[in-house]
């Protein structure tokens, strides 16, 4: 894991692949131009994925996840200090979700899918899935279908936004530099624009 030893604040970045003009790649050049005070970091789960981080612009620091332990996830927290927490399509952690939470880190899923293969096996365990999914602040998900899949599972109504499918050329432009200082919102900014405008 790279070190943050000066223990700056930082955006954390979690999916499975990345790359320049994968979704991720286009989230993280977004949030960087929004919040370029803050230290981008951006994890994944095995080499090959890894990889890709070397195609992204800019300075970043890259990682692995975690093993979802808590004594292991307080330590990674404490040297990436995030004020957000980003996870692509649906990766969700549980240990890690309950430290951002205690430590007042904003989180949010971008691209959310629930697959019709994965949905029964989550309705299963839907009392201790439905726990998890109320610690992530903002499900920014791909269609009407996930949004309905996740309302069933008990991700609270208001905090789900449909955005359609992610893909780089379907991002807004970035937003003006946000002040020095000014702290992250777990919000869709990066949501495609409505259909039909330039």
């Amino acid at each position: 894991m790279s070190l943050n030893l000066d223990r700056e604040p930082s955006i954390w970045i979690h999916a499975v692949s990345v790359g320049r003009r994968s979704p991720p790649g286009a989230i993280a050049a977004d949030l960087k131009a929004r919040y370029p005070h803050l230290r981008l970091f951006i994890s994944t789960t095995t080499m090959t994925a890894s990889s890709g981080e070397a195609q992204l612009p800019g300075r970043r620091w890259p990682l692995f996840l975690p093993i979802d332990l808590r004594f292991i996830v307080r330590r990674v927290l404490d040297i990436v200090r995030p004020r957000l927490f980003v996870m692509m399509e649906t990766e969700i952690w549980p240990n890690l979700l309950r430290e951002c939470r205690a430590r007042g880190v904003r989180t949010v899923v971008i691209n959310g899918r629930i697959s019709t293969r994965s949905f029964p096996r989550y309705r299963l365990i839907r009392p201790l899935f439905s726990r998890v999914l109320t610690l992530v602040d903002r499900f920014c998900v791909q269609g009407e279908e996930t949004a309905g899949r996740l309302k069933e599972l008990g991700a609270p109504a208001d905090r789900i936004t449909i955005t359609g499918s992610l893909k780089f050329d379907a991002l807004q432009a970035p937003a003006r530099p946000a002040p020095r200082g000014a702290a992250p919102n777990a919000s869709c900014a990066t949501s495609p624009p409505p259909r039909g405008a330039p």
